[in-house]
């Protein structure tokens, strides 16, 4: 029983932040697609930086994993993923004429489609991104669930 109390009492020491946010990714005919769990419920912001793209999520005390982004996609669409240079913040470097589309799932994931071709003249997520600034970069959706549940 002592050891049952000793569990509760080391998970309730440990921060809700310091959970990872794990990134996941996959390849598809057209697009490659960035999964980030649980974070879209915080806000979220997405626009153009030096070489790629850049997301920021709302929060200081994130902790994203991207060790296992590239596990199953080629370094095609996206070249380089790594955490940015402010807290929640990541950069998404990119090898080719793509553009990027992003979308909410109702379970609370940032969807971000980096897919081929130039964007739209009114693509919100090709203005650059700037620090805080919540008037630039994309805004948010409304949340929709169009994946099946193993996304």
């Amino acid at each position: 029983m002592w050891r049952w109390a000793i569990m509760v009492a080391v998970w309730a020491a440990v921060p809700a932040g310091a959970q990872p946010i794990r990134v996941r990714a996959g390849e598809h005919p057209g697009f490659t697609r960035v999964v980030l769990p649980g974070v879209a419920d915080a806000g979220w912001r997405i626009g153009r930086v030096d070489g790629g793209y850049g997301v920021q999520i709302d929060g200081n005390d994130l902790n994203i994993d991207v060790s296992a982004a590239f596990a199953m996609i080629p370094r095609h669409r996206l070249t380089q993923i790594e955490p940015g240079p402010e807290p929640g913040s990541l950069r998404l470097g990119i090898g080719c004429d793509c553009h990027l589309r992003a979308f909410v799932l109702a379970r609370g994931a940032l969807v971000i489609d980096i897919a081929d071709g130039a964007p739209t003249a009114a693509s919100a997520f090709e203005l650059p991104l700037r620090g805080g600034d919540a008037a630039q970069g994309a805004i948010v959706p409304e949340p929709r669930d169009p994946l099946p549940p193993f996304w």
